[in-house]
């Protein structure tokens, strides 16, 4: 069975997983269960922030968006992974 979009779901996963990871902290595991809790709500908070910031950031297609995009994207202190398309298509292609 092939799942549509399964590469892009791997990679949002992966990038969930280690921020909230990245950010867990405490002594006892109710210490670290509520580091990670609020972790994944800053996650969850950020992720909808950055789907309004790439509304407003792509409504223009300009030439060489992706470039355009990506660097107001770097100006508003978003991280930013550039991965050329046919690339993205090839990794697609190996994941199923």
């Amino acid at each position: 069975m092939e799942i549509r979009g399964a590469a892009t779901i791997a990679v949002a996963a992966a990038t969930a997983l280690r921020y909230v990871l990245q950010r867990m902290d405490g002594e006892t595991v109710s210490g670290l269960r509520a580091s990670v809790i609020e972790a994944a709500d800053e996650f969850v908070d950020r992720l909808d922030g950055a789907q309004t910031d790439l509304g407003a950031v792509g409504a223009n297609r300009p030439r060489n968006q992706g470039h355009i995009t990506a660097r107001e994207l770097r100006e508003m202190g978003v991280d930013v992974t550039p991965i050329v398309d046919e690339l993205w298509e090839e990794l697609g292609r190996t994941v199923k």
